[in-house]
């Protein structure tokens, strides 16, 4: 006989010879309990990237510079004028005869592309459900 016939000869007696083994009563409650408390520890705390006050901080800044460069004029300095015409005329005049390199085109598209992925990602990564 060859080795081979011999060892499947061996198991298959040790396989006859032995009692099949069952699970105790409570086995699958066990296993759920320890599956829901691996998932428990497993969730993570949502912390905004930013916090309110830096939000605020910024935002504020942001409409300080705008206003400033709403109001303010190159030739007699800063103007006293609260709302006037020439508020349009300053903020749309030359926004049709802007030109863009390619290169600065391609960044912008790269960029905001990349952060709207990054933000799915975010979103993705700390739902809770």
């Amino acid at each position: 006989m060859n080795e081979e016939e011999k060892l499947e000869k061996f198991i298959g007696k040790i396989m006859t010879n032995s009692k099949l083994e069952a699970p105790s009563i409570d086995f699958t409650s066990k296993i759920m309990m320890e599956v829901n408390a691996k998932v428990l520890v497993k969730k993570k705390a949502y912390v905004p990237i930013f916090s309110k006050l830096q939000l605020v901080s910024v935002s504020f800044i942001t409409c300080v510079f705008i206003l400033y460069a709403f109001y303010s004029d190159a030739k007699n300095g800063f103007s006293n004028q609260l709302l006037s015409n020439n508020i349009f005329n300053k903020l749309f005049s030359n926004i049709y005869s802007i030109q863009y390199s390619m290169p600065a085109i391609y960044a912008t598209i790269i960029f905001s592309t990349a952060f709207f992925v990054q933000v799915i990602w975010l979103k993705k990564r700390f739902r809770i459900n």
